[in-house]
């Protein structure tokens, strides 16, 4: 049985800081209580052949109107995205078609009043449940940086197209919410095309494994694409550093990447670096020189991608719903995965990280009872779509069980939901015994100082990590053991830091077989000196 932390906070000069800063009015846009109302209006009526004759010959943009909620937009740009999605859709020549409209084609301060200057809307191919990419979005977001979705209505020259996914861009504007900066190396980790011809001279890749490819950068130019400028021997160095397991901790913020990892895995997101194709994410380096990983395109997340890489051929329903935790943990043709689970404290913390997603959502119901609820908010949505790429029926029964549409098969959302949980309550890491729990946090300043404790049971160390400036790596500074209660089994530590207000700090607790963290969503979530 996974155990909830207990945390007792006594509020003299610390407080619980939740990330998740709004800028600008992104409630408004991007709030899943909301559907906005976007109206595309195309001069030329031969709109839809043109932008598919761009797409193939240099994918440049349509000159369009646009009205986001009645807000009038001039000479905005517009052309059609996405792989799949885009390209089944065209060859039936159906009309739900997915979007990338770019505000400031024209006109460098077009925006959104929440500053936003890109929308992305998603024709949810591969999900007949409507619900797959804004459920899992809305997780992501409690623990790492993530693009806010939503859905949309969306029309083009007065004919109602459908409903849409509305996900927010991993552009300047994101990375600056996330980085406080956005000057850094950032790469899109996602091909163009699957059909990918080998470079002369090149080692094969994975796709965007972040496998070392040597040192020519034509050989990664395949499967990468800089949206900063281009900087192919960060790229590489990057690459060969993760290869030997080198510089680890100064050149990836390891965090971000367990966090990652522990979210793809416990969703069956294998439309993603965990799966096969191995992509569907971004790197941005910060300004401390740390890659990050951010998550994208999530479409397919909840068992709706069968191919994870190591299985020749489809998972089937059962295979999806017992993935394993450690997937690819033995497969160097994965080094972001690889290296960081061979090492063991690195691996109870993944661990850490998947437990906490476990418990806050699967075990309690918290993400079924969310699913019911944005199902029956878009119900009426979907039933008026008419464009839907799947039949309305299909909408209610994926929801529950799994479907065949053309012979795709598309495990049922609640299908996976409670075979996932029912697979994870069982599970011998989700029933360990001996997992650190910390409790009784109190803080009291003297001579500039502020000194820490915490009771901790099953906790023979326990670090606190702690910055100064916000973004910046976490220093580490071990607690020291100050008494000890051997009836209850309860240890209490202590550690004296600076006092600076604004200091953000979290707790890392660790035996032998486990590691907690507290808050227990850290490093996403920390405490913060007032």
């Amino acid at each position: 049985m996974v155990r909830k932390f207990q945390i007792t906070i006594f509020l003299l000069a610390c407080t619980i800081f939740y990330f998740g800063k709004l800028y600008g009015q992104i409630d408004s846009f991007y709030h899943l209580n909301h559907i906005p109302k976007l109206e595309i209006t195309f001069d030329d009526e031969n709109w839809v052949n043109k932008l598919h004759a761009k797409r193939k010959l240099d994918n440049r943009r349509e000159d369009a109107q646009l009205l986001v909620d009645g807000w009038p937009f001039q000479e905005v740009g517009i052309r059609f995205k996405g792989n799949s999605s885009y390209h089944r859709v065209a060859r039936k020549e159906e009309a739900k078609l997915p979007w990338n409209i770019k505000l400031n084609e024209k006109n460098d301060d077009q925006a959104l009043p929440t500053g936003h200057q890109k929308i992305k809307l998603a024709n949810v191919f591969g999900d007949p449940t409507f619900l797959r990419e804004v459920l899992a979005y809305e997780l992501a977001g409690n623990y790492m940086p993530a693009p806010k979705a939503n859905f949309a209505q969306v029309f083009v020259n007065k004919e109602y197209l459908g409903l849409y996914t509305n996900t927010e861009a991993v552009d300047k504007l994101f990375i600056e919410h996330y980085f406080d900066e956005s000057s850094g190396t950032f790469i899109k980790c996602d091909p163009e095309s699957w059909k990918i011809s080998t470079p002369s001279g090149c080692k094969k890749s994975e796709y965007a494994s972040l496998d070392y490819l040597g040192e020519n950068e034509d050989c990664y130019q395949p499967y990468y694409k800089f949206e900063s400028k281009d900087d192919w021997k960060k790229l590489i160095n990057f690459t060969k550093a993760l290869q030997k397991g080198e510089k680890l901790e100064e050149l990836l913020d390891i965090d971000k990447c367990l966090w990652m990892h522990a979210f793809n895995n416990i969703i069956a997101n294998l439309d993603s670096y965990a799966g096969l194709l191995c992509h569907n994410y971004y790197l941005y380096q910060d300004a401390s020189g740390r890659f990050a990983p951010i998550i994208w395109d999530l479409n397919l997340a909840f068992g709706g991608f069968r191919l994870d890489g190591e299985k020749s051929g489809m998972l089937t329903n059962e295979e999806l719903i017992s993935l394993s935790p450690f997937l690819h943990i033995n497969n160097s043709k994965r080094p972001l995965i690889y290296q960081l689970l061979k090492n063991p404290s690195y691996r109870k913390q993944y661990l850490a990280h998947y437990r906490t997603i476990f418990q806050n959502h699967f075990q309690n119901d918290a993400l079924k009872k969310r699913a019911i609820a944005l199902q029956k908010f878009i119900r009426e949505e979907v039933t008026m779509d008419p464009n839907n790429l799947y039949n309305a029926g299909l909408f209610e029964t994926n929801f529950n069980e799994t479907v065949s549409p053309e012979g795709q098969e598309i495990i049922g959302l609640l299908e996976f939901l409670e075979g996932r949980t029912a697979y994870l309550e069982k599970h011998p890491l989700m029933q360990m015994d001996g997992i650190p729990i910390l409790s009784d946090v109190q803080s009291e300043i003297s001579d500039s100082m502020m000194t820490i404790t915490c009771k901790a049971v099953n906790a023979e160390t326990i670090e606190c990590r702690f910055r100064t400036i916000p973004d910046a790596p976490f220093s580490n500074l071990k607690m020291k053991m100050v008494s000890s209660d051997t009836l209850q089994s309860t240890n209490q530590f202590s550690v004296s830091i600076p006092y600076l207000k604004g200091t953000e700090y979290y707790f890392l607790a660790e035996n032998e077989r486990a590691a907690a963290f507290l808050p227990d969503e850290a490093a996403f979530k920390y405490f913060i000196m007032q």
